[in-house]
């Protein structure tokens, strides 16, 4: 009996440690690894600390999908050689704690350096902040605690490596928009979509999916793989009707639905089924989905219902109001406006406009400034520099009479300052930044002598203004440009209410993603998702398209309306477009005036074969983008070539007055024939009148000296 139970004891004991490897083998396997760097986390330069104790920091988050194994930070620097490494050294925070302390290489100088440290996880919060603090000495004297002589410049190719494992999430529409898009992921945004049957509202549900992921997404962009069927692992949203979606629908449906499960295929992702009795209903629950996700909760919202309002022209979330003045409080977080030191960085106001403000007669636009420098800081080389996308428009002196002043009277704080600056319109393109720079003299200081480096504080206030309102929308058409950076036309209704959007088939088979990448794009563009947009699957007549703005997107089968249009294409004119024809290899870029409506317009991305091949990298490339200019663009193997920089037509409105001077302005030979035929009219009718006068004299002396 006794050896029977040590038999037994061994077996489960065997079997226990291969269930525990097979566990253990099987967390490994569902570990990943990915990298982030330091320009995907904002610095888009280097870092550079500078003096005795001179800081610098990023802010990374972790997933609510995921838990992190190991975190390790590797650095690649640069710093003085004047540095003593005995004194000198980088601390390594993390939300606020010393983790490490790097000692700098004396041997290496100003030579490239590779640190990498271990970032304990048990101290990760879902959002954390990564300091590095210099601790600088060139000199074991007295010394200039702001000697040029201290720095060090942190490489923008520094990142962080994460070993992740995945985390279930609960089944729970609340916690949407994750796992698709969480906003601590500075990443771009890999969506699987699954689309059973590829129906027309199918297709049109997949858009406004994608323009609210896009919108989501902002500057991390979005790739998109679709699926006939789940996913071996992985989140996926799935648009499918009851019927189609089988037992992942398990008789939840009842009308539009939303429903959130595990994905049966790994047992811990998560499956967004977006459905309905109909394909109706299942483009009314995407509608619902991307307007009032926030509202959602349990695992199933059922017989939803979309009832947005409808937008007005250029009222999208992103883009800085044309109709009023705004203040910088509405688009900048105030803690971001307060600045400290000598010489701190620039504080950045990111713009996003309409593309077609017109800079009428070098037409500026008016910005109230209100400031407040820093009091203890005085002097004729204190100021604040005004920047447009890094090119200098202003300087403003700070008023030392002020200064002097309030010092004297015991204040120790500066007045509020408001000063008019009219920024040049050219400089604003669609995506601007506006820079202010803070600029202090550095103090003499005796030797030996300290001084507080901590006391410097400068800030703008919210309520500065920028006013667009005074600027007129026109814009010469067709704009590949525009286009391709704000979406343009289309993106004049944030909700692409006045859009058309013809696909052609080869489109909805094989070339999905393309579209969806196209509404991605102009949801990043605009900040709301497409929810009012028509989409037709190559209609052979444009019935029902007057009154739209119509994008053709066309792959290997050519759309019906675009051959049927072809003779209203532009012509290639520019210096590429030598023997160039619509049938060589990459994506034509261009549009005309709708033959349905004079002031509708007509967007065509033509590919000889699949769409996305060029277009998607363009889409993901802002450099790429940037090249995107004229009215006939050629996009092929991640390269931009300029057709056509020939202008066709208007759209907007200047005005009568303006328009009449817009119009003569481009043609100064009828601008001089009218001016002489003007000379001419007046001098004609000098002549009647003088000719009438001096009939009238000759009467009156005939009557007076009669025969």
């Amino acid at each position: 009996m006794i050896a029977f139970l040590r038999m037994c004891t061994q077996v489960c004991a065997a079997r226990c440690a291969a269930l525990l490897l097979m566990l253990l083998v099987g967390a490994a396997a569902q570990a990943s690894a990915y990298s982030v760097d330091f320009k995907a986390l904002g610095h888009q330069q280097s870092m550079t600390l500078r003096g005795v104790d001179g800081w610098g920091g990023l802010w990374f988050g972790v997933r609510q999908d995921e838990t992190v194994r190991s975190l390790r930070l590797r650095l690649k620097l640069r710093h003085s050689e004047a540095m003593l490494p005995k004194l000198s050294h980088l601390n390594v925070r993390l939300n606020g704690l010393v983790i490490q302390t790097l000692p700098f290489k004396a041997e290496q100088g100003a030579k490239e350096q590779d640190y990498e440290v271990e970032i304990p996880v048990a101290q990760l919060q879902p959002l954390n902040q990564l300091q590095l603090q210099q601790i600088g000495h060139y000199t074991l004297s007295c010394e200039d605690p702001l000697h040029e002589s201290l720095w060090t410049r942190i490489d923008d190719q520094s990142f962080l490596d994460f070993t992740v494992e995945p985390r279930r999430l609960p089944d729970d529409l609340a916690v949407l928009p994750a796992p698709f898009f969480d906003h601590r992921d500075s990443r771009p945004l890999h969506v699987t979509l699954v689309i059973p049957q590829r129906s027309q509202d199918a297709v049109q549900a997949a858009g406004v999916v994608a323009s609210w992921l896009g919108a989501l997404g902002s500057y991390r962009g979005v790739d998109f793989v679709v699926r006939d069927e789940l996913p071996e692992q992985g989140a996926a949203i799935v648009l499918a009707t009851a019927g189609q979606a089988g037992e992942l629908a398990a008789g939840a449906v009842r009308g539009p639905t939303l429903l959130m499960k595990e994905n049966p295929n790994d047992g811990i992702s998560k499956v967004l089924l977006v459905s309905g009795t109909n394909d109706q209903e299942l483009l009314t629950a995407a509608r619902s989905l991307v307007t009032g996700s926030d509202a959602l909760s349990g695992p199933v919202a059922s017989g939803l219902v979309f009832n947005a309002q409808e937008r007005r022209p250029y009222d999208a979330p992103n883009w800085v109001p044309s109709d009023r003045p705004v203040k910088f409080g509405e688009l900048v977080d105030s803690p971001a406006m307060t600045v400290s030191g000598y010489r701190p960085e620039p504080i950045r106001v990111s713009l996003r406009l309409p593309p077609d403000l017109y800079p009428w007669l070098d037409q500026r636009v008016p910005m109230v400034l209100r400031y407040r420098p820093s009091m203890p800081v005085s002097g004729p080389s204190a100021y604040l520099a005004v920047d447009v996308n890094y090119e200098p428009v202003a300087r403003l002196d700070f008023d030392q009479h002020a200064t002097s002043f309030r010092s004297l009277a015991g204040i120790d704080s500066l007045p509020l300052t408001e000063r008019a600056i009219h920024l040049p319109l050219d400089l604003l393109a669609t995506r601007a930044t506006l820079g202010f720079s803070f600029q202090y003299p550095l103090p003499a200081l005796k030797d030996c002598e300290n001084l507080m480096v901590d006391n410097v504080r400068s800030s703008l206030d919210a309520d500065s203004m920028l006013d667009l309102s005074g600027l007129p929308h026109f814009l010469a058409m067709p704009n590949a440009g525009a286009f391709m950076a704000a979406g343009f036309p289309f993106s004049r209704m944030a909700d692409l209410s006045e859009t058309a959007v013809v696909v052609s088939d080869d489109i909805v088979s094989a070339d999905l993603p393309a579209y969806l990448g196209m509404m991605a794009k102009i949801g990043q563009s605009t900040g709301y998702p497409a929810t009012r947009m028509q989409l037709l699957v190559n209609p052979s007549s444009p019935q029902g398209l007057a009154d739209k703005d119509i994008l053709i997107l066309s792959g290997g089968k050519t759309a019906a309306l675009l051959e049927q249009w072809a003779d209203l294409l532009p012509v290639p004119t520019g210096k590429q477009a030598s023997g160039y024809s619509l049938a060589d290899k990459g994506v034509l870029v261009t549009g005309f005036r709708s033959p349905l409506n004079r002031s509708r317009n007509v967007v065509v991305l033509s590919a000889p074969s699949q769409l996305g091949e060029d277009l998607l990298p363009v889409l993901r490339d802002p450099l790429l983008e940037a090249k995107v200019q004229g009215s006939m663009v050629a996009l092929s193997a991640g390269d931009v070539q300029v057709l056509s920089e020939q202008t066709q037509y208007n759209t907007g409105s200047l005005g009568w007055w303006r328009g009449l001077q817009h119009f003569l302005g481009g043609k100064p030979w009828l601008l001089a024939l009218m001016f002489m035929g003007g000379i001419s009219l007046a001098s004609l009718l000098a002549y009647i009148s003088l000719r009438a006068r001096a009939r009238s004299r000759l009467r009156i002396h005939a009557s007076q000296n009669p025969e």
